[in-house]
């Protein structure tokens, strides 16, 4: 179970957690966030409040930030998740343009899951869209996408389609945003094109304490 609050420029704040501690205090999800903690170690500007039921049964308060200086054991992930990712970021840094370009800023929130565009855009004049590449094949990969983008309802969203995959432009129908279709690799000015039609002046809402 998760809560997201916040955004993008103040940051986000994340409440992990299980159904069974809505009825009592539990030991229940111990070896699930211990497995999470070291993924949170590669990133940045984070802070982490959790509550410890230990062995003598009283209720302790963890505080850990990235001031730390601690390090994972886990493997680095990188900066970009795919090649195709990092290329077109590379052919995005060699043009002009005012648009400054983002990865991973984002966190919509779908409720039982959450979705992480790859890219977003800010404009100096306060102007954002966000872009989600659908570029892996499998029929699985491609059904769970098409439903997180229809469920996230972003009209400021640039959605980049490889040609390679078993799907057509009225697969995208339903869903907000603009849809661009790539062969090898993807047209930075085409994205731009539809960044310039579909940005926004998002409201930008406090995170609720």
């Amino acid at each position: 179970m998760h809560v997201v609050k916040g955004n993008y420029a103040e940051g986000y704040q994340i409440t992990l957690d299980g159904p069974a501690s809505m009825f009592r205090l539990s030991r229940k999800y111990g070896f699930q966030m211990a497995l999470f903690l070291p993924a949170l170690l590669h990133c940045d500007r984070w802070w982490m409040e959790a509550k410890l039921i230990m062995n003598d049964n009283n209720l302790y308060f963890f505080k850990l930030t990235d001031e730390f200086g601690l390090h994972s054991h886990y493997k680095d992930p990188g900066e970009f998740d795919s090649k195709l990712e990092r290329r077109f970021a590379e052919k995005f840094n060699k043009i002009d343009t005012e648009w400054k370009l983002e990865r991973e800023a984002d966190i919509i929130d779908l409720k039982d899951t959450v979705m992480i565009p790859d890219f977003a855009f800010v404009h100096p004049d306060g102007r954002r869209a966000i872009m989600e590449i659908v570029g892996f094949w499998t029929p699985e990969y491609l059904k769970r996408k098409l439903w997180k983008l229809k469920r996230a309802g972003r009209p400021n969203m640039v959605i980049v389609v490889s040609e390679n995959l078993n799907c057509s432009r009225e697969d995208f129908s339903e869903i907000e945003g603009e849809v661009i279709f790539f062969k090898s690799s993807i047209d930075v000015k085409k994205v731009l094109d539809c960044v310039e039609k579909c940005a926004i002046h998002e409201k930008i809402e406090p995170i609720a304490t």
